[in-house]
C-alpha cells in the first residue's frame, strides 16, 4: 500500500470467497479489465445480477424499506451512517406493513444481524443501508421475502486503505470514517438469460475491453 492503486476490487473477490467458506449466500464476481472513458486499459469486477427477473424477483435496499434516520447520534459528518437501533426498531414494522408475516419477519432479521456480524469480520467500511437489500417474490401465490446474497464489499479487509490511513486507525480508531476510494473499481452487472447467452455476453465484453 501507500501508492496510488486500489485494491479494493480484490477485496470483493475475498470477501466473496470468505462468505462462500462461511456458507454465506454471495453475489459472484470475475475481475475484469476495459478501456474506460479516457480511453485508458484499467481494471474492475463484474458479476450477474442478484435477482431472477423471469421469475419476477424485485430488489430493494434496506433504505426503501426503513428511510432515513433523522439524528443517527453520531454527529455533524456522519450523516451516511444508520444506527442499529434504528434498524432494528423501524425494519419490522415496515415488513408488516408490507405484508409480511411473523415468520418471515422474524427470519430476515436474524438472516440481516448474521450479515453484519459477517460485515464486522470483513471490517466493512462501506456498509450504508443501499448496500444491504432484499428480494422480493411470489412463490405458491405467495408474496415472499429474503435477504438478497451478499454485494459490494469492495471497503473491506482495509484493502482500499493507504499507509497513512491505516496508521490514522491505529492511533485513534473510535470515530474513524474514511470515504472509499473509488477512482479505479467498476462495479457492473449482467443478467443471464442462459448459461451459453452468459458466456457469450462475457466473450464479446471482454474482447472489446481488450480493444
Amino acid at each position: 500500500m501507500g501508492d496510488s492503486r486500489n485494491y479494493g476490487l480484490y477485496a470483493e473477490l475475498i470477501a466473496e470467497e470468505f462468505a462462500k467458506q462461511k456458507g454465506i449466500p454471495t453475489a459472484h464476481y470475475d475481475l475484469v479489465k476495459f478501456i474506460n472513458e479516457d480511453g485508458e486499459l484499467t481494471y474492475g469486477v463484474l458479476s450477474e445480477s442478484v435477482v431472477d427477473l423471469e421469475k419476477g424477483e424485485v430488489l430493494r435496499s434496506l433504505r426503501s424499506f426503513i428511510g432515513e434516520e433523522d439524528d443517527n447520534g453520531f454527529g455533524e459528518g456522519y450523516d451516511d451512517i444508520t444506527s442499529l437501533d434504528y434498524v432494528l426498531d423501524t425494519l419490522p414494522d415496515a415488513l408488516y406493513a408490507n405484508g409480511y408475516d411473523d415468520e418471515q419477519v422474524g427470519k430476515i432479521l436474524t438472516d440481516l444481524q448474521k450479515r453484519l456480524i459477517d460485515h464486522t469480520e470483513m471490517l466493512h467500511e462501506d456498509n450504508h443501508i443501499e448496500n444491504i437489500a432484499f428480494i422480493e417474490y411470489i412463490e405458491d401465490g405467495k408474496k415472499k421475502i429474503r435477504l438478497a446474497p451478499n454485494f459490494d464489499c469492495e471497503a473491506t479487509f482495509l484493502l482500499d486503505s493507504d499507509e497513512e490511513l491505516l496508521k490514522r486507525l491505529l492511533e485513534d480508531y473510535v470515530g474513524f470514517k474514511q470515504r472509499v476510494n473509488m477512482a479505479h473499481p467498476r462495479i457492473g452487472t449482467v443478467v443471464a438469460r442462459s448459461v451459453r447467452r452468459s458466456q457469450f455476453f462475457m466473450e464479446r465484453y471482454i474482447s472489446r475491453a481488450l480493444l
